[in-house]
């Protein structure tokens, strides 16, 4: 089984949003959804600007996460603009210790990086009757530790992450070497769970891979045609066959 970690198995975008709240507040500045909306939205300007987009857009690491990266591991000179590039956004934000601030925010996200309630009993569960693979876009390190912090590693055989394969989801070279390794040990796979229809659903449906939408948003309506459930919990009750 291939399982997505972003929004799927870990909250992604609703944690980066608390936690830059929490910071804004220890900073004694605004810190409700539209100031937090707005430091993303120039986040971003800043990052769509920088050296290393088209990079980060190839291998799947988004502007928010970039806040987030302590050492990433490849190319030459990026460890040293991602450095630069937290700085500008925290001193845009009025912050005027921005080395200290960035400190403290990485502290404060790493703290929100937990586990959807469902995903440990549904992991459990699941891997009882299949291997557990782990495929998510965005920096090495970075994603890798949030599979950690969240408790989830043990369940997995493997992690597949766009930055080490070089290609982010929907990219044909990140299903390439997901089929590798599936060629490698002899597996198919059974079903792909994940948050993207883009990402996830549609490049698993175009390899006969079948695939279910993990939709949290009750209030978000999927493309028609998807297979979706609301949480791991509702899988884990399957009669699913063994491994």
């Amino acid at each position: 089984m291939l399982i997505d970690l972003d929004d799927t198995c870990v909250p992604d975008r609703a944690a980066t949003e608390a936690a830059i709240a929490d910071l804004l507040a220890e900073l004694g500045l605004r810190a409700d959804g539209a100031s937090v909306g707005n430091l993303l939205a120039a986040a971003r300007a800043r990052w769509q600007t920088g050296p290393f987009y088209q990079h980060c857009l190839y291998m799947g690491i988004s502007s928010w996460e970039g806040l987030w990266v302590e050492e990433p591991w490849r190319p030459k000179g990026f460890a040293e603009w991602i450095a630069d590039y937290q700085r500008g956004v925290w001193r845009d934000a009025g912050a005027t210790e921005p080395d200290a601030v960035q400190r403290r925010y990485q502290a404060l996200r790493a703290e929100r990086c937990v586990a959807y309630p469902d995903v440990v009993f549904a992991l459990e569960t699941l891997a009882s009757r299949y291997r557990l693979w782990l495929m998510t876009n965005g920096e090495s390190r970075l994603q890798r530790r949030k599979a950690t912090l969240a408790g989830l590693t043990k369940w997995f055989q493997e992690v597949f992450v766009s930055a080490e394969i070089g290609a982010a989801k929907p990219a044909d070279a990140f299903f390439a070497a997901v089929e590798s390794a599936l060629d490698r040990d002899g597996e198919v796979v059974r079903l792909v769970l994940g948050d993207s229809v883009d990402k996830d659903i549609r490049p698993a449906q175009v390899r006969g891979w079948p695939a279910i939408l993990v939709q949290r948003n009750e209030a978000v309506c999927p493309a028609g045609g998807v297979p979706l459930v609301r949480s791991l919990a509702d899988l884990a009750v399957l009669d699913a066959p063994r491994r």
